[in-house]
């Protein structure tokens, strides 16, 4: 099989999902119809380029954010750190056998259509922040971060779009952390409200390596996307925090697998869905406890809120236990706002749609304070209230008000239990 055609029939007969559980509550972004669109770059765009630097001119006056790393379909630039190295992996027209060593269709698709590797190696105390800019033309990010023994990394990765037509961002990310290694990964999902999002993101964490990664998916017509948390190694703890936040007709459809494999393993996953208009939203979360990994502990932890009759949240959270010496649970709860809360606040003077947004950041709290760096949760904040008021997608926005959200303040619990009790001396 050495033509494209036939490639693309492998790809039309292949399963989104391998599990039937995930087959029958899926969305199919449809990803034939970007495949004619794929095509090597011949040469750089200068007008193309312009328009990416005012993009990223702009993310930097807003965020205070300089990226390291900026990377677009016709090309990448970096700010001369040597820590980033792009190697060639393969063309398109070389990985027609691979595919049909694949169960589902995503992984066929970033087979075939991967042509360049970008590495970041991390060996000591670093930021990096990396900008993904869809401009129009469909393309694969394809990233290998590795983190270096004992060394420590706070990334950030933000998906972005420049405005006019969607296109398709595919992406392959993999993420290594050697021995005693620690992580801090904070990626934004804000593409423009016609972009495509499919891919498939693995982590790795060895003996004693410490991996915290938070999620935030706001923009995007359809994000359809697999990620995979290993603790491999003994002593090695994953972290997984994900906001969802779907408007207007937005359909996000994610699956997060966390494996807990070494001895004294800890292998967490919280994720936190709001849907409003007449958005969709599925939240798939799957929890693995290996038979050697003793002492282990796993959750899965599964959060949400709708806004309007017309949206929907389905969160499917999943366990296999192969060791009975292990703490392991699962979770997972949906229900309309609280309306008791709502007219409770609007009996002291305050707007629907104030309250509403209070109760959402109060929803929220605890997973922002976990992404670390104060600018971090600007950005989060900023795009949850551009996305609550407007309805807007794919526009970088930062909050200017003050911020009381530090890691181990702001506990979502404690705000829900004194509205509770505020509710109680009402009545």
């Amino acid at each position: 099989m050495n033509n494209k055609n036939e490639k693309i029939i492998v790809i039309r007969d292949l399963p989104y999902e391998a599990n039937e559980l995930y087959r029958r509550h899926s969305f199919d972004p449809k990803i034939e119809r970007f495949i004619d669109s794929f095509k090597p770059v011949e040469k750089r765009n200068a007008q193309m380029e312009a328009k990416i630097n005012e993009y990223v001119e702009k993310f930097k006056s807003l965020t205070g954010i300089s990226p390291n790393l900026v990377v677009w379909s016709d090309g990448y630039y970096c700010d001369g750190s040597k820590t980033v190295k792009v190697e060639y992996k393969r063309g398109y027209e070389e990985a027609a056998h691979a595919t049909l060593q694949h169960e589902d269709k995503t992984s066929a698709f970033l087979d075939i259509f991967s042509s360049e590797t970008i590495e970041i190696e991390i060996t000591g105390n670093e930021n990096f922040a990396v900008l993904v800019i869809e401009n129009g033309q469909p393309f694969i990010a394809n990233f290998h971060i590795k983190i270096g023994e004992g060394a420590s990394a706070n990334i950030l990765e933000w998906f972005g779009s420049l405005p006019g037509n969607g296109s398709l961002v595919a992406l392959s990310n993999s993420v290594d952390l050697a021995a005693e290694a620690k992580c801090n990964l904070v990626v934004f999902h804000n593409e423009g409200d016609s972009t495509t999002v499919i891919g498939k993101n693995n982590f790795l964490a060895m003996k004693n390596a410490l991996l915290k990664t938070s999620s935030i998916y706001t923009g995007g017509e359809m994000i359809k996307l697999t990620n995979t948390f290993t603790g491999i190694g003994e002593g090695a703890e994953c972290e997984a925090v994900e906001i969802a936040f779907t408007s207007n007709e937005q359909r996000f459809d994610i699956l997060s697998n966390i494996a807990a494999v070494g001895r004294r393993t800890k292998a967490v996953l919280e994720s936190k869905a709001i849907a409003m208009d007449n958005s969709k939203c599925i939240l798939k979360g799957f929890a693995y406890v290996d038979k050697n990994a003793f002492d282990s502990m796993s959750y899965v932890y599964q959060r949400g809120i709708i806004l309007n009759s017309g949206a929907n949240i389905d969160s499917l959270p999943e366990m296999k236990i192969e060791n009975r010496n292990v703490k392991a649970s699962h979770s997972s709860a949906t229900a309309p706002i609280d309306k008791n809360k709502l007219f409770y606040m609007e009996s002291r003077g305050i707007g629907e749609a104030d309250a509403t947004k209070l109760l959402i950041d109060g929803f929220l709290a605890e997973s922002i304070a976990k992404l670390g760096d104060i600018s971090y949760k600007k950005l989060a904040l900023g795009l949850i209230e551009n996305k609550f008021l407007h309805g807007a997608d794919g526009e970088v926005a930062s909050t200017t008000k003050d911020l009381w959200l530090n890691e181990g303040q702001g506990d979502a619990r404690a705000i829900e239990e004194g509205l509770d009790k505020l509710y109680k001396y009402k009545r």
